[in-house]
């Protein structure tokens, strides 16, 4: 019986082969030394405002220097305890919120800012790649503008100028403000059970209002699987929503004016987010002033990683 002759491998296929196992085994070391996310279990309101002063935050901290680190929790917590007064239940809750508010504003000013790279480039005469086309595809469906993959550069240049509108941050003393008047300071039902900060209706799914309102037959409060969840639905809301173009116009001026837009400013547009109408405007605007709110709407996220803290 002959014998089966296997041949040798090249030295090139050896060398290949070499290679490929030598990047597989750098590749496993690097993943086995990335820095998991960090996380804290929070129990309490006082284990949070431990964890706060761990990281020397607070509210005093960021009127000083602006610097919030990235924590995020994963639920929010018992602000409705029984030993809590009202100032530091104020206080943890913006203290809480305020990060939150941050991130959801970072995602979407770094979709602004590739969008203006974008723009940039059109009116430079850059032709437009097709990874950039889809980008710009998909960020103009999530903000509810028509634009075809294959749109000419002309009306690029239309959508993108009704993206600028859009696709912006909105002031974290505003969304604090709204968020304490929404979830009354997160004791509310829906902040508790589905982590809804802002109030906002959804007919599909959600938590029933013990009393539904006549005009809101069908509709329930939209839960969520996280408060930061709520707040980038929160911002969706008002970029989006056409009750809230005269928001997304004063905005706008104020940044074409070379302006931070200011919560207190732009509260005045927020007449139709509450049936309170002009006394809705009135509450927001007196609890940024009350709770010096205004100051945080320069605050920015340290470089550092998220730390998740765990409200179980």
């Amino acid at each position: 019986m002959p014998l089966l002759r296997i041949p040798h491998p090249s030295r090139l296929a050896l060398a290949l082969i070499l290679l490929v196992l030598t990047a597989l085994v750098a590749v496993w070391l690097t993943l086995r030394h990335v820095e998991q996310p960090q996380r804290i279990r929070i129990t309490s309101i006082a284990d949070l405002q431990r964890t706060f002063e761990t990281f020397d935050y607070s509210l005093a901290s960021v009127r000083r220097d602006g610097r919030v680190p990235r924590l995020m929790v994963s639920d929010i917590p018992g602000f409705e305890e029984k030993n809590l007064d009202a100032a530091e239940r104020k206080k943890a809750f913006f203290e809480t919120v305020l990060p939150l508010v941050l991130m959801a504003n970072e995602r979407v000013g770094n979709d602004r800012q590739r969008l203006l790279n974008l723009d940039a480039g059109l009116r430079r005469g850059t032709p437009v790649g097709a990874v950039d086309r889809r980008w710009l595809a998909g960020l103009a469906a999530r903000y509810r503008i028509k634009l075809p993959i294959e749109a000419e550069p002309d009306d690029m240049r239309k959508a993108i100028d009704a993206l600028r509108r859009r696709v912006a941050p909105v002031p974290p003393s505003l969304a604090l403000s709204q968020a304490a008047v929404e979830s009354a300071y997160g004791t509310s039902r829906f902040s508790v059970e589905g982590n809804a900060l802002f109030g906002q209706w959804t007919d599909a799914g959600g938590l029933k209002p013990e009393r539904q309102r006549a005009d809101k037959s069908g509709w329930s409060v939209a839960d969520f699987a996280s408060p930061l969840r709520s707040v980038e639905a929160y911002l969706r809301n008002l970029n989006t929503h056409g009750a809230y173009r005269a928001f997304r116009a004063a905005r706008h001026r104020a940044e074409n004016g070379g302006a931070t837009p200011s919560g207190l400013t732009l509260a005045a547009t927020l007449e139709g987010y509450s049936e309170k109408g002009p006394a809705y405007v009135e509450i927001l605007r007196a609890i940024i002033r009350t709770n010096g709110l205004a100051a945080l709407d320069h605050a920015r996220l340290d470089a550092g990683a998220r730390i998740r803290l765990i409200v179980p």
